[in-house]
């Protein structure tokens, strides 16, 4: 088929092409509109180890702190954190539920780990997000070991 085929076909469907499209705009429109709003706050920590004597304390220091993000992202969803956080904000939701809102990432080769939180709410995921950002700081200090 050439362009010409393809412009006589479209002549004759016109009244087709402009039903489809219109009802997938009113349907687009629809979805978008019934959809709930969700808001996400982040929250980032630094983590470092404290004031070394010699360079060489420091940069061992440093590459601990780098190995251990793995783990600090995955202590942030535990009950362990989100156990005090669900009772410090007075949430009625339970440390799995609330873990399913969370998400803790690190960016490669960093000593920061990234907390956000999905709700319906802003003003909750901006709060849980500090709340929990707060007590992932607390648990990690808890878990390191003395210098």
């Amino acid at each position: 088929m050439d362009l010409h085929n393809y412009l006589f076909i479209f002549r004759r469907r016109w009244a087709t092409v402009v039903i489809v499209v219109l009802a997938t705009i009113a349907a687009t429109t629809v979805l978008t509109l019934t959809m709930p709003a969700k808001y996400t706050a982040t929250t980032r920590l630094f983590f470092a180890v404290e004031g070394s004597e010699t360079t060489t304390d420091s940069a061992k220091g440093s590459s601990f702190a780098e190995m251990q993000m793995s783990s600090y992202a995955e202590v942030t969803t535990s009950p362990l954190v989100l156990d005090p956080v669900i009772e410090r904000l007075n949430l009625e939701r339970s440390a799995p539920v609330l873990a399913k809102a969370i998400t803790a990432t690190v960016p490669p080769g960093k000593v920061i780990l990234e907390v956000s939180v999905t709700d319906p709410d802003a003003q909750l995921a901006t709060a849980i997000a500090n709340a929990v950002g707060g007590e992932v700081a607390r648990v990690a200090a808890d878990l390191s070991p003395e210098r």
